[in-house]
């Protein structure tokens, strides 16, 4: 009863005069609060969905009229008014929606929610571009070795889960968790021991390293997505890929704090709206294995409505 009334309280002094379905009996709101908090609704879950039913001002306070006498005959005690305006004035959580005072048109349509549950948007990566120079190699990727000038040779080996490929004549190399530069030296070197021509001034031996079919990875994907869980991504995939693999966003998730977390520590605080508004993708980093994508809920947001 207490929870009740305060929720009806709260929703005299927030509730704007909203119209959306048709309004409803004093009962019916009381039935709708007590549905709602069975579901386990927070507070603002239950206001917002009140005014969007169609719960008036004028009416939230006869109920709440109601359900103060009713707690008042039942105590003993009348509540006095410096209380019931203290109760009033007490803080609601952040997660509000300020909506203007005219009918509502239907659901809240939140700006970028479905970018990432477009059909016309995959976010896929792409296998065909150049492996980028800061890519970092692991178990599973092929790593293709080309010589080409006075001799010619090709070599595809895939890393093993130690970490190394095995040349002929040349032995294991180490690569594991080298990025593209770092691994060609290395190669180059141990290539060199057969081909001196390698480490000439002039060389007429020319070497060059890249990456075949590359490894894929395991990503967990949590918090205000449509479908979270642990994803196989390609290790070219990155946080707007995680995104769309995982249906977007829900209808209470937040594209303006998206967190990267790896190894147990924050890598990457993601403003989606920074890609929206501007293009700017710095914030769509490569994903690496194990990382953790966690959507936060939103703690506002604002309606506009009319001419724009």
């Amino acid at each position: 009863m207490k929870i009740l009334r305060t929720i009806l309280s709260t929703a005299v002094f927030l509730l704007v005069a909203v119209v959306a379905y048709g309004q409803l009996s004093d009962q019916q709101v009381i039935s709708e609060v007590k549905r709602l908090q069975a579901t386990g609704a927070s507070q603002q879950q239950i206001l917002t969905e009140l005014a969007a039913k169609g719960v008036t001002r004028e009416q939230a306070e006869r109920i709440y009229a109601d359900y103060q006498a009713q707690g008042a005959a039942q105590t003993g005690t009348v509540m006095s008014t410096e209380s019931r305006t203290r109760e009033l004035s007490e803080p609601v959580e952040p997660e509000v929606i300020v909506v203007q005072e005219t009918p509502s048109r239907g659901p809240i349509s939140v700006f970028g929610k479905n970018l990432f549950a477009s059909k016309n948007l995959t976010f896929q990566p792409n296998m065909n571009m150049p492996t980028p120079e800061n890519y970092e190699l692991g178990a599973g990727d092929e790593v293709i070795i080309d010589i080409w000038g006075n001799s010619e040779l090709t070599v595809r080996q895939e890393v093993s889960p130690d970490g190394y490929i095995n040349v002929t004549n040349i032995g294991p190399i180490y690569l594991q968790g080298m990025d593209i530069k770092e691994a060609s030296a290395k190669i180059k070197t141990a290539f060199g021991r057969i081909y001196s021509d390698l480490r000439s001034a002039h060389p007429r031996t020319f070497i060059k390293t890249s990456v075949g079919n590359v490894r894929s990875i395991k990503v967990n994907i949590m918090g205000e997505v449509a479908l979270p869980g642990t994803y196989t991504l390609s290790s070219f995939a990155s946080v707007f890929h995680a995104l769309y693999s995982a249906g977007g966003i829900n209808d209470i998730g937040s594209l303006r704090n998206v967190k990267v977390f790896r190894k147990g520590q924050l890598e990457k605080q993601v403003d989606v709206y920074d890609y929206l508004l501007s293009g700017d993708s710095s914030g769509d980093i490569i994903l690496k294995e194990n990382d953790i994508v966690k959507v936060e809920p939103y703690t506002k947001r604002v309606q506009i409505t009319g001419q724009v």
